[in-house]
């Protein structure tokens, strides 16, 4: 498996997707023959990949990342996998995803984001996710919404609804991902204002019915 992009880590799970937003449906299903036999991380492959997309798979495997270190099936080993995870991101000039965002032919910034998206695969595959992915999931079938830019936009009302619980994590995790907010939750808001994602559902214009039908 040669991943072109640091986004989902699809590349060590059995996990595949298939989706049909005209149907309203998108289905996951897993298979141990959905093992690939050797992961080749190629940053080089990457250099290409439009800005767009750059951003919100980035933003997916950093979601993954802090859903992973939060989940309540998180083990030691997960939770220090997805540190490494976030760790990878912090460079000297400052976040790896804000400077492959805007330096695309930056290899050392496109290596860290492959790498920790490959962990955050590590991390989904065997401790979970949360609830800003069960939305984007939802957000995705019905309205054909990214996967990336829906995790981007909903992570920012999970951390605040998970934050009593997990206030500590959240300092950890903040401390490590060198984007400049005050908190990891105006880490993520920052880095969806740059990169141009809707910081709310309001852009897409939903009804009240519609809202209901995403929660369920």
């Amino acid at each position: 498996a040669y991943p072109t992009t640091g986004g989902t880590g699809a590349e060590v799970t059995k996990n595949a997707v298939i989706s049909d937003a005209s149907e309203g449906y998108k289905n996951s299903f897993r298979d141990e023959r959905l093992y690939a036999k050797e992961v080749i991380l190629d940053a080089t492959l990457m250099r290409s990949v439009p800005h767009t997309v750059t951003a919100e798979s980035g933003l997916d495997a950093i979601t993954q990342l802090i859903e992973g270190y939060t989940s309540q099936r998180a083990t030691p080993m997960t939770r220090a996998i997805a540190i490494s995870g976030v760790e990878a991101l912090r460079m000297e000039q400052g976040n790896a995803l804000r400077i492959a965002y805007h330096e695309p032919e930056d290899l050392d910034a496109r290596e860290r984001m492959a790498y920790a998206a490959m962990l955050s695969g590590v991390c989904l595959a065997n401790s979970g996710l949360g609830a800003a992915h069960g939305f984007a999931a939802a957000l995705g079938a019905r309205y054909g919404i990214p996967h990336g830019r829906a995790c981007a936009m909903m992570l920012p009302f999970v951390l605040a609804a998970n934050a009593s619980a997990c206030a500590e994590d959240y300092v950890a995790l903040h401390s490590l991902l060198n984007v400049g907010g005050g908190t990891l939750r105006e880490d993520i808001l920052m880095l969806n204002r740059e990169f141009g994602i809707p910081c709310d559902l309001k852009a897409l214009n939903l009804s009240e019915a519609d809202a209901r039908l995403l929660v369920h």
